[in-house]
């Protein structure tokens, strides 16, 4: 997921995401706005989600001086994120990368002489 220099991207990212999937009795739009506990938040598509939250999870984690806080909303789903995290599961690298990673000197990379 490459991400976007639009305009709408940029608006969008000053507000929180929902990362938790939508309650069964909710209908609501990919790519929408919804108000949650009082906070407009972005709706990401539903399939964009687990790879979302486990990158807001990682990124709270490792630079947490750098990011903004969470939502009241996020905090409050906080259990339900990390779930959805956890069931993301990252594509298998690809024939070039497995390529390049044959060219590479590992051991020079590693320090050795």
């Amino acid at each position: 997921m490459a991400p976007s220099r639009t305009p709408a991207n940029v608006q969008r990212s000053t507000y929180p995401l929902k990362l938790w999937l939508d309650a069964p009795w909710e209908i609501v739009a990919p790519n929408s706005y919804q108000m949650i506990d009082g906070e407009v938040h972005f709706v990401p598509p539903t399939d964009q989600r687990a790879q979302l939250a486990r990158k807001f999870l990682h990124a709270h984690a490792t630079y947490p001086h750098d990011t903004e806080p969470p939502s009241v909303a996020q905090l409050r789903h906080l259990h339900q994120i990390a779930q959805l995290a956890h069931t993301y599961r990252a594509p298998p690298p690809s024939q070039e990368s497995f390529a390049l990673l044959e060219t590479l000197d590992w051991y020079k990379m590693l320090g050795g002489e």
